[in-house]
């Protein structure tokens, strides 16, 4: 399945780029995971999940398989196994990122999940939906953190007029 969203972050595509690039980033962004270690370019994790009636525990991972700067493309891997029982997920992360003419950055996530187990029996709309939820959380967090950030050109601005930009 493959899942295509559009972020808007007013934050220089330097700033995404940095934050895309840090997978622990990611991690923080799926709800119910947790960092269990790693480094600048994998970090390690367990998450439960639930989709429609079945709750689920995975551990896995996240990695960075592309830091294009001149380019402007993140790309990341997630992999995942059933921490009881047969089922994996895993999902390949593009992230294409252009300036926007008023200074911010326009993100253009394609991602490809692949499911095996007792989680891909609920199928594609349960997928889609906790696909939406973790790219509206990952943009969340992103915003926030990269609007607080004082060497951030639209943080300075926030804290000067004391608003969060949107």
């Amino acid at each position: 399945m493959i899942s295509e969203h559009v972020l808007e972050v007013r934050a220089p595509p330097t700033a995404v780029f940095e934050f895309l690039s840090a997978p622990d980033n990611l991690v923080r962004a799926v709800p119910g995971a947790t960092g269990v270690g790693g480094d600048d370019d994998h970090q390690a994790f367990v998450v439960r999940a639930s989709a429609g009636d079945v709750s689920l525990a995975f551990r896995g991972g996240v990695e960075v398989t592309r830091r294009d700067r001149d380019g402007l493309v993140v790309g990341l891997a997630g992999r995942a196994r059933e921490v009881s029982g047969k089922g994996k997920a895993t999902a390949d992360i593009t992230a294409r990122l252009v300036l926007e003419p008023h200074g911010g950055t326009r993100v253009e996530l394609i991602i490809e999940i692949a499911m095996v187990g007792r989680v891909a029996r609920h199928g594609g709309p349960v997928v889609e939906r906790a696909a939406a939820r973790i790219v509206g959380d990952l943009a969340s967090r992103m915003r926030t953190e990269l609007a607080e950030s004082p060497s951030g050109v639209f943080g300075l601005m926030s804290r000067l007029i004391g608003r969060t930009p949107r």
